[in-house]
Formats: structure tokens, C-alpha cells, sequence
């Protein structure tokens, strides 16, 4: 597995948790990529842009990728799909 060295343009789990905890429109959290290297491993989360749903909440529908590097140095990607539900907080400043 390469080194952090080789992990460039990367960023760490906790700065993207940071950011889609932040409040923010859906316009800020949705529709983002972010590439993260947690030291162990490489991961990709994609958000897509924001989906109306009811009850005034907004999905993102979200696909994240896990890498991993196979014995022969072929990287294999797997990849789930969810949605980031967001709901609106009266309590937010």
C-alpha cells in the first residue's frame, strides 16, 4: 500500500466528517467529492446534488469506494451506495 507520501490530494476522515456536519445549505454539503486516506487505506465519497424529499428533508444520494491494492499491485475499488438524509434545525446558528 503506498505511503502517505503518495496519497496527495487527499484529506483525512475527520476533515470530511467535520465538513457534512457543519451546518450548511443543501446546496454547500450536497454535490461534493472528497478523497480520503485514513493511513491504512483510500476511500472516496461522492455526494451527488440535493434531492427534495418529504417532510422538508433533502437526500444526497452518496457512493463511497473503498481501494485496495491486490497482491500483484492492481488497485481493486468496491463500491455502496446510500443516501445522506439532511434535515433542517431551528436550533443552528
Amino acid at each position: 500500500m503506498p505511503g502517505p507520501a503518495e496519497q496527495g490530494g487527499t484529506v483525512d476522515p475527520l476533515i470530511v466528517f467535520a465538513e457534512l456536519l457543519w451546518p450548511g445549505t443543501p446546496e454547500v454539503l450536497c454535490g461534493r467529492a472528497f478523497e480520503l486516506f485514513s493511513g491504512l487505506r483510500r476511500t472516496s465519497i461522492a455526494l451527488d446534488l440535493a434531492e427534495p424529499a418529504r417532510d422538508k428533508r433533502i437526500e444526497c444520494p452518496t457512493t463511497y469506494t473503498r481501494y485496495k491494492t491486490d497482491e500483484d499491485g492492481v488497485e481493486q475499488a468496491e463500491s455502496f451506495e446510500f443516501m445522506v438524509e439532511l434535515r433542517a434545525r431551528d436550533d443552528v446558528l
